[in-house]
């Protein structure tokens, strides 16, 4: 059984010809990782991971100073992603905390807040902040699954939905940078991005081996291609009955302190990311 903190190597997930598999990985996340619950994560929320790389870590700090309305916009595409996944959904329903547009805006004004923190602070001992704020996160995913522990038959995060919100804050940036006006970054710009997320990944309480964000770009490329087809798609696809529901408190909610969104475009915009070769002509049917 491999430790928590044990990174897979690349040899496990190659194909037939020997190339990496981004495919063999997310089927090795969704047999595993799904069965390893947030709770069972150990680390201590101060330890950086051996493999920190202060240079490509600010780097990435600087690409979010240049990029920062980019990447935002990336993020909520993201988050309109996860409520397509229903574990994530029945989770983020159970909170109570984003159902409308008031709770929402409070919600995701707050994610904003961590996110800009984690992009523009340092790990400095006498600099708490970043350490603060991913504290604070670890202790709202503890608190939902500890709720979650309490109904009947209610799924609670696993290593595997902590992969999907990973992909949420950067994956786009990776498949779809065109679609962000993320062009003119170079292969370094997204190695350094990517090690930013699997260094933050790895304080929220992804596990090593489950990261989805590798050392490798174009490991990490592979994998975000296949986790788009294989998990994010289908459920695109098949969308549960209180996902447009969320959706569009999150959008109208999100609005409430940015620039005013139009729901129907962003919602179809979103989709066409994934699903871009099998356009889903007028879904959305909103008053």
């Amino acid at each position: 059984m491999l430790e928590e903190d044990t990174i897979v190597p690349s040899e496990q997930f190659l194909d037939e010809v020997g190339k990496f598999s981004g495919t063999k990985f997310i089927n090795y996340l969704e047999s595993e990782g799904s069965k390893v619950l947030y709770d069972n994560t150990k680390r201590q929320r101060d330890q950086l991971p051996p493999y920190y790389d202060e240079i490509k870590f600010k780097r990435a700090q600087n690409i979010f100073v240049d990029y920062a309305p980019n990447l935002l916009v990336l993020k909520l595409a993201g988050l309109i992603t996860l409520l397509n996944e229903e574990t994530s959904l029945r989770i983020i329903m159970m909170t109570k905390n984003s159902s409308t547009p008031e709770t929402a805006c409070t919600r995701y004004r707050d994610t904003v807040k961590h996110v800009m923190t984690w992009y523009t602070s340092d790990f400095k001992r006498t600099q708490r902040k970043l350490w603060q704020s991913i504290h604070r996160v670890k202790m709202m995913h503890h608190s939902a699954n500890s709720q979650a522990r309490k109904i009947p038959d209610m799924p609670r995060i696993t290593q595997l939905e902590l992969a999907g919100t990973i992909f949420g804050f950067i994956g786009f940036a990776i498949i779809r940078p065109e679609c962000f006006g993320l062009t003119a970054l170079t292969d370094e710009d997204y190695d350094s991005l990517v090690h930013f997320w699997r260094v933050i990944g790895h304080l929220l309480g992804v596990e090593d081996r489950f990261n989805i964000c590798r050392d490798s770009l174009s490991e990490t490329k592979a994998i975000f291609h296949a986790l788009a087809d294989i998990i994010i798609r289908p459920h695109m696809l098949g969308r549960h009955e209180n996902t447009l529901h969320m959706q569009l408190a999150a959008i109208r909610g999100i609005s409430m302190f940015t620039a005013p969104l139009h729901s129907k475009v962003f919602l179809n915009f979103t989709y066409d990311l994934v699903c871009w070769d099998n356009p889903l002509t007028q879904i959305f049917i909103l008053t």
